[in-house]
């Protein structure tokens, strides 16, 4: 079963409880989506906890925008036998005009910007961690007027650090050792 904006309904989540017990060794018959954030649950007084599994969906990165396979630089990072040497052979998997067009536009698909609601969850964070919020907020609409916009700088250096940190993600990598 689905339940969407579950956080909307708080007495669900009593109910919830019960029925889980009840068949605690059958998982995965309840899906709920919605926001997590403290602002939006603060009502909420079951938390489920021991009987869900939190999954937190991030923008899409590049190549998922493009339905492409990850870039091989993530099984690099993560392989102990690849050497410096291994990286100077790689070749980008997208055309540059195909990278700005996501760093402007962003990772979300096109109906996250026509919810209101949404926009107003994610502007409260202070932190846009999809470029294509900041420039929509901006009301940076091309190219043109991204490039010599004063955010230019820090908006590409935050579009190329969340491309590394959701590929490292995907890959699982996450406890990685520097020597």
């Amino acid at each position: 079963m689905i339940i969407d904006e579950a956080q909307q309904y708080p007495d669900l989540f009593k109910t919830l409880r019960g029925v889980i017990d009840a068949e605690r060794k059958q998982k995965g018959r309840f899906l709920l989506t919605g926001s997590s954030s403290p602002e939006v649950v603060r009502g909420i007084s079951e938390s489920l906890a021991g009987r869900i599994a939190t999954v937190e969906l991030w923008p899409f990165k590049q190549n998922e925008f493009y339905d492409l396979p990850l870039p091989v630089i993530y099984e690099m990072i993560s392989d102990k036998t690849a050497r410096p040497r291994d990286f100077l052979k790689l070749r980008p998997s997208l055309q540059t005009g195909q990278s700005l067009y996501v760093w402007l536009k962003g990772g979300f698909p096109v109906s996250f910007y026509q919810n209101p609601l949404k926009k107003v969850q994610k502007a409260r964070k202070g932190l846009f961690r999809d470029q294509g919020l900041l420039h929509y907020f901006l009301k940076i609409t091309d190219l043109d007027r991204l490039l010599l916009h004063p955010v230019t700088g820090f908006s590409f250096e935050s579009f190329v650090i969340e491309e590394v940190i959701r590929g490292l993600q995907s890959t699982m990598t996450t406890q990685l050792e520097f020597s």
